[in-house]
């Protein structure tokens, strides 16, 4: 079972031991904490993922708690090539992410994203994209995420890079980065998010296309 160091977290008045399962959809062992984290999403977005579309280029790490093998949150990510106004960059896109309801508040979210940036510097990735409710943009910008992109007051694309922006070329036109067309994999259906929760591609299509700027 893939797993990075477990450790104790108070939980009310409680003490439990939590291990993070790193892409616990490969390990037949965690069917039934991935079908716990179907059951978060199903409470945090209007539509949660699909277990039988984690096969392929989707991955899901969950934070778990070993005391009573029961999943308290988990991160649905993938990695894309990015041709954008930064030329071709290679990143970690997060489509959903969740803790468990009663779970919120304990250092649980901030443990699991920490393993995302972790995952993504690991990965050789330029950047961590996602997209953010309002409600949720104080925990990312506490994680060092800054604001890419807004639709409105409602949700809002958020990036923490991890590598220096490259210069764009000149007279450089290209879409903005993260937009549908120019994420690979193409074809990729995101969903919309309840409570702070984290949503996929839909937010972004709400975004105007921009043109290039240099930063």
């Amino acid at each position: 079972m893939p797993a990075d160091d477990a450790r104790d977290v108070e939980q009310g008045s409680k003490w439990t031991r939590l291990q993070i399962l790193a892409d616990a959809e490969a390990s037949p062992e965690c069917r039934g904490l991935v079908q716990q984290a179907h059951e978060i999403s199903s409470e945090a977005f209007d539509k949660a993922f699909s277990v039988n579309g984690l096969a392929g280029f989707r991955h899901l790490t969950l934070i778990v708690d070993t005391a009573c093998f029961k999943t308290l949150g988990y991160c649905l990510y993938y990695m894309a090539r990015n041709d954008g106004m930064h030329g071709k960059e290679w990143m970690l896109w997060i489509e959903q992410f969740a803790v468990l309801r009663e779970c919120r508040g304990k250092g649980l979210g901030k443990q699991l994203m920490q393993w995302a940036i972790g995952k993504g510097r690991s990965s050789d990735c330029d950047a961590v994209r996602l997209t953010s409710v309002a409600s949720a943009h104080g925990f990312y910008m506490s994680q060092g995420f800054g604001v890419e992109v807004c639709a409105g007051d409602r949700v809002c694309r958020v990036i923490k890079r991890l590598k220096q922006v490259r210069a764009a070329p000149f007279n450089a036109t290209a879409p903005l980065p993260g937009a549908p067309n120019t994420l690979r994999p193409a074809g990729h259906i995101g969903t919309g998010a309840r409570s702070g929760a984290v949503s996929g591609l839909d937010a972004v299509r709400l975004c105007p296309p921009l043109p290039a700027v240099s930063e």
